[in-house]
């Protein structure tokens, strides 16, 4: 990885939940796509990523402590921005 991908992520870690509300592609994520030329990306659009973590904030499986899914054991802030994953009780 690049020193500026390196400085990129850890801006991003820094304002983790509060980057994943506003729909912020985790850099990491998108430079793995870059990668690779034929892979579809996997990351999700910003509006669903927004939408997703929402739907598990307000969620009674949701850890706010340690933002967890206490249903599929999953840290969320990541798990919303793929776009292949889903909710394991239905709700995204």
């Amino acid at each position: 990885m690049t020193d500026n991908l390196v400085k990129l992520e850890e801006e991003y870690y820094k304002n983790l939940e509060e980057n994943v509300l506003q729909g912020i592609q985790h850099p990491t994520l998108l430079y793995w796509y870059q990668q690779d030329p034929v892979g579809e990306q996997p990351v999700a659009h910003s509006k669903n990523i927004k939408a997703r973590y929402k739907i598990c904030k307000a969620c009674e499986k949701f850890d706010k402590v340690f933002k967890l899914c206490r249903e599929c054991k999953c840290f969320m802030p990541i798990k919303t921005q793929f776009k292949f994953f889903s909710c394991p009780i239905g709700k995204w």
